[in-house]
This record gives C-alpha cells, sequence and structure tokens, in this order.
C-alpha cells in the first residue's frame, strides 16, 4: 500500500497482556503510525490511563506512537509527552464543547467568546447537514458547550428542543444575556 496507514489501539480488552504483541503486530503491518489509549475496552472512561504502560509500548516501537487518555489541556499534553516520550497525543472527551482546550496558554475564553463559538458551530452543522439533521447532530455539542459553562440542564433543554435555527438562535441568544451585560450583543 502506497498511502500511510495509522492504527488506534487501546491497552487491551479487559488487560493488558497483548497490548504490546498487537502494537508490534501493527507495526510490523506496516502501519506509519500507532495511537495507544491508556486503558482498557472494559474500563471504558473509568480509572486512569496507565500512561506507563503506554510508555512502554513507544519504547518497543520504531514507528511514531501517539499517547490518548486523560489529556485535559495543552500543558497536560506536553506533560504526558515528556513523560512518556510519545511522539504526540490524542485529545477526545475534553475538546467536546472546549475548542480551547488546544490553546498553548490554557486560557479559559470569555463567556462571549463561547456563545459566538456555539452560534458559529450550529450555523456550518445546518449548513453542511441541512436544517433539520444539523440541529439533531449539534444537540450533543449544545449540551457539551453549556455543561462548560455550568448551565443548568433544564436551560439547555430548551436549547436543544428547538426544530428550527431561528428558534434556536433566539433561545441561545437568551441564555447568553442570563451570563452577559444586555449590552453585549453576540
Amino acid at each position: 500500500i502506497r498511502i500511510p496507514i495509522s492504527a488506534k489501539n487501546r491497552l487491551g480488552f479487559s488487560t493488558t497482556n497483548e497490548a504490546g504483541t498487537i502494537a508490534q503486530t501493527i507495526q510490523d503491518n506496516c502501519a506509519s503510525l500507532i495511537a495507544v489509549h491508556g486503558r482498557t475496552a472494559k474500563q471504558r472512561y473509568t480509572g486512569e490511563a496507565d500512561w506507563r504502560f503506554i510508555s512502554e509500548i513507544k519504547a518497543k516501537l520504531s514507528i511514531p506512537v501517539l499517547g490518548n487518555g486523560d489529556v485535559d489541556s495543552y500543558s497536560t499534553a506536553k506533560r504526558r509527552m515528556n513523560e512518556s516520550g510519545v511522539d504526540g497525543v490524542l485529545i477526545g472527551r475534553a475538546a467536546q464543547g472546549n475548542p480551547w482546550v488546544f490553546n498553548q496558554n490554557d486560557r479559559l475564553p470569555s463567556v462571549a467568546s463561547v456563545f459566538r463559538v456555539i452560534e458559529t458551530h450550529v450555523k456550518r452543522m445546518v449548513e453542511f447537514h441541512g436544517e433539520i439533521q444539523g440541529l439533531l447532530r449539534f444537540r450533543k455539542h449544545a449540551l457539551s458547550y453549556l455543561r462548560r459553562l455550568d448551565v443548568n440542564r433544564e436551560i439547555g433543554a430548551t436549547l436543544i428542543d428547538k426544530t428550527n435555527l431561528n428558534q434556536f438562535l433566539t433561545q441561545l441568544d437568551g441564555i447568553a444575556h442570563i451570563f452577559l451585560d444586555d449590552s453585549i450583543r453576540l
């Protein structure tokens, strides 16, 4: 195959017994890069990611290795890279509703910025998927953004039940004004 192939793997299903062997097999079968999640499939999102084990896998392979698990900021990403020797990291759940997770200074955005990003994001989803599908697909994103602002579920529910973009944007503006001075417009 002439195109680069990458693979992502967990440490195993319920134990880490085979993780090193699986990673080596992936490398031996022409993968250009492997990403290793520091939990087993059985762990799902519980417990801590095992970066020590990710580091051991990295030491055994000659291809680039990306680590994944419990990376929630740029500074955490840099620390994990330095401690484990991986070539990079993947950020998953921490990026949901938080595209600022990739900022090198770890500064949080203003509340007004968050609401502007929500508005831009939903408009792009509607543009790409159409109004109904765009709004349906955006629900989980909207809730992720609002959760980071500590918006309660009842208020969030009033946003995600909207069936057209104008209703959504009107409700979003109303929620924004709970947090912002009325003189600030989105």
